[in-house]
């Protein structure tokens, strides 16, 4: 049996995997991140820290056909509330064709990291259930974990969280959708050649982020 662990590299799939370590032993543990093609650079510097400090190889699984930015040019327009097929299509089904490769669904289990305190609908979360867009047996062992608990788990382990918690309070794609004004205004800051880049997507697709105003003019 291996236990895989969903491992996005924010801060509750690091407690996630530290625990998985603990429980169940490195050699049983196969963690898998997906690459959407939007991801912040030092996101991939982290997963190497994380390998080299815990030594576990951290697998990577991306959509064969479709990154973010290719799919959202084949629609001309991005993700929104009510269509978030950047986590389906570059995440979920990336990693569930991984597991179809390297895993086997009737006796493997797949560990997430969802947590109680994140919203009314995970607060109402089993911890073991059936994993219906994996089709396997899962795990979600931080339910009952609170937020102030995971950064000091974190540093209990001799770990760095990712680097992207010094200016943000969550951890996703650079370009994502249901980023904050203030968080766009961080990433034309911190990252302006990301913010380029999606900004002038936006023109290119002739579709704007925020209805009604650019990105462009959102942070001017």
């Amino acid at each position: 049996m291996k236990y895989i662990v969903s491992f996005s590299t924010g801060k509750d799939s690091v407690v996630l995997l530290l625990d998985a370590i603990h429980k169940y032993g490195r050699k049983n543990i196969l963690a898998v991140f997906a690459d959407t093609g939007a991801e912040f650079p030092e996101t991939f510097e982290y997963l190497s820290y994380m390998e080299k400090r815990l030594n576990v190889k951290i697998h990577v699984a991306k959509n064969r056909k479709w990154d973010f930015f290719s799919y959202s040019r084949s629609r001309c327009k991005m993700p929104d509330s009510k269509n978030r097929f950047c986590t389906q299509l570059l995440k979920l089904d990336p990693i569930s064709v991984w597991i179809t490769a390297n895993a086997n669904r009737k006796t493997d289990i797949i560990l997430t990291g969802e947590r109680r305190e994140e919203s009314k609908r995970r607060s109402l979360y089993e911890k073991q259930y059936y994993n219906k867009k994996m089709r396997m047996q899962g795990i979600r062992p931080l339910l009952e974990v609170t937020t102030k608990s995971i950064f000091a788990e974190i540093r209990r382990a001799g770990l760095l969280p990712h680097p992207i918690y010094s200016i943000w309070d969550r951890l996703g794609c650079y370009c994502c959708v249901f980023n904050t004004v203030d968080e766009w205004k961080q990433l034309e800051k911190h990252h302006p050649l990301l913010f380029k880049k999606i900004a002038d997507f936006e023109e290119e697709i002739g579709y704007t982020v925020k209805k009604g105003i650019s990105l462009r003019q959102l942070v001017g």
